[in-house]
């Protein structure tokens, strides 16, 4: 963020792509989504979207999960496609 100008600030965590752009609209910060996922609210003019100049774009993004967890039969599936390289997300 200090590449913005803002100054370091504290994180938070919401269970909901509407409960963050919510706080964003209350003023409460600024957050890094995906086009499509603001659309509505940029229409509505609850929120103004920045693009990202192009060497800000791609940006190393990681899958996690809890050790503990059952993995299942998709999730095996999906892991092996990640560590063959075989999913591409759109930019």
């Amino acid at each position: 963020m200090s590449e913005f100008g803002w100054p370091s600030a504290t994180r938070l965590e919401f269970g909901t792509l509407d409960g963050i752009i919510g706080c964003v609209a209350a003023g409460m910060g600024v957050t890094l989504l995906p086009r499509a996922v603001v659309e509505r609210s940029e229409m509505s003019g609850a929120v103004r979207v920045h693009m990202l100049r192009s060497e800000q774009r791609r940006i190393d993004t990681f899958f996690i999960h809890r050790r503990t967890i059952h993995e299942s039969c998709a999730l095996r599936s999906f892991l092996s496609c990640l560590k063959n390289g075989k999913v591409h997300l759109a930019a």
